[in-house]
């Protein structure tokens, strides 16, 4: 179980996630490429962008209002909750 952060100058790129992992991107941070397996999740906060995120079967990716997801992929089983921009 294992936190982890995308902040403004410190961008996430390619991190998979599993299970009780945790991958959040703050305002003004990006991350690419991420990989949320079963049990884990990524939160993308107001401000936040993500791109090219793939959710697996059991993974969760959560995008709040005034976060940006784009070119997401989910796969069977996966889930996303989007409150802002979906691309």
């Amino acid at each position: 179980m294992t936190t982890f952060s995308a902040t403004s100058g410190h961008p996430s790129n390619g991190q998979t996630l599993n299970h009780g992992d945790t991958l959040t991107v703050f305002s003004s941070g990006t991350a690419s490429g991420a990989i949320v397996n079963s049990g884990a999740q990524e939160i993308v906060s107001s401000g936040g962008t993500a791109s090219a995120t793939v959710v697996n079967f059991s993974g969760q990716d959560v995008v709040v209002s005034g976060g940006v997801a784009d070119f997401t992929s989910v796969n069977s089983g996966g889930n996303e909750y989007v409150g802002g921009e979906f691309g």
